[in-house]
């Protein structure tokens, strides 16, 4: 027998180790493969993952002996979710195809329940910090099954090789868009505090936990609007700030991500803007053609305001201002409209959105085309980019196929190699747009599979999920952190070897829709990253 698969004093009770990117299903069968010391760098998270599979029904627990020197490794069972929404496009990496159940959300859960001839995934995690010393270390895991009256413990060992490099903050921005539930979902409030800030601080801190660095504020949505003596309307920004402020203490901003200004009512349709009147003496909220002249007499009034605003809190090169949410070629027009009114209003403030088009050339500041239009449009956007725009990419419940994306369905590798592409193609951010938009389908009446909407397959809306009382994180969103540290690791070496990190990056991301997707072969890249850097270090001693 290998030394990857440890069978318990009770032969039947199986447990095993697997590289974390390794996909685990309840029929999952136990496997003889030695796993290598998890290569990690001081600041990021080292991540093992332990299986278990039983003969009959059982109750399973786990802990972690103490990496002396790290710390204690967290272990947390790996749970699974149901997803009926097949993709429009399969791709040939496709773990199954929906309707299936897939291993996704860490549980807070102590112990949990493992029917007969089922196989059970933890997943334990540990961070690096700053001071660790370079060197190997060793942990013992213990997995504790409950048979009737009879109790087995069966012990895998894990290592962690930590290497003499530090990884930093990320360079590379990325956003998620969060949303408040408290009709799905009940965090602990303190004192004084209502359960929606309640629930925007928590999550908050999870994405600045797994990297992100841009933080949506709205200030549109979150202004208050009244009326003077005089018959004016008056803004008060105290909520955008508060909201800004929350963000920034929870580590999260970097850069203030604005609301939006306008919208539409189809993918085709032309925009509209949003703005306030006042009618019968009141501040009514209103939408209304882009070319209306409420737009800009709106827009006259409440972007001077925000930018002196923003002037006066010092957030005015920190700040990017949405105009429209994926705008196509058919209403650029529109688009344009409120572009000139933002450009007259708003100077020196960075636009930013998402580009479903071909026709907006110096319409943007942030271009985010999605991933699938910027392969097909790159010389395009590259232009732009090379006119000193900056370029980012969004993906949604597209691209399908052959694109990396965060769907639950593909392998878990596709969701760290975004931020691979970006390195390679020299995009500097990205975007999506569903952090917890869970929407929980129960106006639909569906409760086996109640997070995929009903547009997109699995995962597109949501990488997080709602515990109790917390928010539980998921394999993908654990593997997104990954990819941004490791997007900072090739820029790292890309500022003392270009070549080496191009090159490095090239084995692994072979086109924008084309990967090397071997666990193997990427942890190799992985390796050779943090060795190159280390040698680079060394040898400036």
């Amino acid at each position: 027998m290998g030394p990857g698969l440890l069978v318990a004093s009770v032969p039947a009770v199986q447990v095993w180790q697997l590289d974390p990117l390794e996909a685990v299903f309840r029929e999952t069968a136990p496997v003889e493969r030695q796993v290598a010391p998890y290569d990690v760098a001081k600041g990021e998270v080292a991540e093992w993952q332990v299986v278990v599979r039983v003969p009959d029904s059982a109750t399973v627990s786990v802990s972690a002996s103490e990496m002396k020197g790290l710390g204690l490794p967290r272990c947390r069972f790996i749970g699974y979710v149901d997803c009926n929404k097949p993709p429009t496009w399969p791709s040939p990496t496709q773990l199954k195809a929906p309707p299936a159940s897939f291993p996704d959300p860490l549980l807070a859960d102590a112990s949990v329940r493992v029917d007969k001839d089922q196989s059970q995934a933890v997943w334990i995690d540990l961070p690096i910090s700053k001071d660790a010393k370079p060197g190997l270390y060793k942990s013992t895991v213990t997995v504790t099954t409950t048979l009737g009256d009879t109790k087995v413990a069966s012990k895998v060992p894990i290592e962690a090789k930590v290497y003499g490099v530090f990884v930093s903050k990320n360079r590379m921005k990325s956003t998620n868009w969060f949303f408040a539930w408290p009709q799905y979902w009940h965090v602990p409030t303190k004192k004084g505090q209502n359960e929606v800030d309640a629930q925007i601080d928590v999550l908050a801190k999870s994405l600045a936990a797994h990297r992100q660095n841009v933080g949506g504020a709205d200030a549109l949505g979150l202004s208050k609007f009244g009326i003077d003596k005089s018959g004016q309307m008056t803004v008060d920004f105290s909520e955008f700030d508060r909201r800004v402020k929350m963000l920034m203490k929870a580590g999260l901003i970097g850069t203030i991500e604005g609301g939006g200004m306008g919208t539409r009512n189809g993918w085709a349709q032309p925009n509209l803007g949003m703005v306030r009147v006042i009618e019968d003496g009141k501040v009514v909220a209103k939408v209304v053609p882009a070319t209306d002249p409420a737009v800009d007499k709106f827009y006259s009034f409440f972007f001077p305001a925000l930018l002196a605003h923003l002037k006066a809190k010092h957030w005015d090169k920190i700040y990017l201002q949405h105009v429209v949410d994926e705008p196509c070629d058919d209403n650029v027009d529109t688009y344009r409209a409120l572009v000139e009114v933002a450009r007259k209003y708003l100077p020196g403030i960075r636009l930013l959105d998402t580009c479903c088009g071909v026709k907006f050339a110096g319409l943007m500041d942030v271009y985010s085309p999605e991933l699938d239009f910027l392969n097909e449009n790159y010389d395009l956007f590259k232009s732009f980019q090379k006119s000193g725009k900056e370029l980012w990419f969004y993906t949604c419940w597209k691209p399908q196929g052959t694109y990396a994306n965060r769907l639950i369905e593909e392998p878990l590798i596709k969701t760290r190699l975004l931020t691979w592409i970006s390195f390679k193609y020299g995009v500097t951010g990205y975007l999506h747009w569903g952090y917890d938009y869970w929407a929980l389908n129960e106006a639909n009446g569906s409760k086996k599979d109640q997070f995929t909407h009903d547009y997109s397959p699995g995962g597109d809306g949501w990488i997080t999920y709602p515990g109790k009382g917390a928010l539980l994180d998921s394999r993908r969103n654990e593997s997104m952190r990954d990819g941004l540290a490791d997007n900072e690791i090739l820029w790292m070496l890309a500022d003392k070897d270009p070549v080496a990190a191009h090159r490095i990056a090239d084995e692994i991301v072979l086109a924008m829709d084309r990967y090397d997707l071997d666990i193997r072969a990427f942890r190799a890249a992985r390796r050779e990253l943090l060795t190159q850097l280390v040698v680079i270090q060394q040898s400036k001693r």
